[in-house]
């Protein structure tokens, strides 16, 4: 059997490739950290490390102009239906009720400095029961809005333990090469009921190409 890394060690032993960086140079400077640990499931000492070798810093006020300067404008209606729902909806939901992506909700909601409250929905508590097993804490915190600690101490109140990784089957193996061209890591992991860390890991190892997701 295999030993699950620890968060800290998720991905951060794993060369950059050069679709990885050119994005990590564009985005960096005006996008959250846990924003980009999500995409690019990377740990936050590699995003750092990364972020000091090619000399980059934030900028958030660009960010923040360049949404409110964007040509897809928001609605007083879309304003005031994410308002009403940002405490009970995950980005997710409120995404699909407007047709729009969940990175175009949180940072409407970043702009608007929307706040969730400190006690957790029960939709929020069902969210980490089912996600916990396929999504890293940091992930599961951006989807739902909240801090990563926020998250760390619902798994512990919960007292939900990521079980052991068991080796992988030729049955799972021939499933990820099938499907790994057409779904997204989400997809695989969700279907896999496995880490998406142990996805890109297993996509490694098999030769897949990996470098142009």
């Amino acid at each position: 059997m295999r030993r699950t890394k620890s968060k800290e060690m998720w991905k951060s032993d794993s060369p950059w490739t050069k679709a990885e960086i050119k994005w990590f140079i564009k985005m960096y400077p005006a996008t959250a950290n846990d924003v980009i640990i999500t995409k690019l499931h990377r740990t936050t000492p590699a995003i750092q490390n990364m972020a000091y070798r090619l000399g980059l810093k934030k900028n958030y006020s660009d960010n923040i102009k360049r949404y409110r300067m964007g040509n897809e404008c928001w609605s007083k209606d879309e304003i005031q239906f994410l308002k009403q729902s940002y405490q009970t909806s995950t980005y997710e939901e409120i995404a699909k009720q407007l047709g729009r992506s969940e990175g175009a909700v949180r940072d409407r909601a970043s702009i608007l400095r929307l706040t969730k409250n400190s006690l957790w929905t029960k939709k929020e508590i069902d969210f980490v029961r089912k996600k916990f097993s396929t999504m890293e804490c940091t992930e599961i915190a951006v989807r739902l809005g909240r801090t990563t600690g926020g998250v760390w101490k619902v798994i512990r109140n919960l007292k939900l333990a990521r079980k052991k990784v068991l080796d992988w089957t030729d049955e799972e193996r021939d499933f990820l090469r099938k499907n790994f061209s057409k779904r997204t890591y989400h997809w695989l992991a969700e279907h896999l009921n496995r880490p998406i860390r142990g996805v890109r890991k297993q996509a490694w190892k098999l030769g897949l190409n990996t470098r142009s997701r």
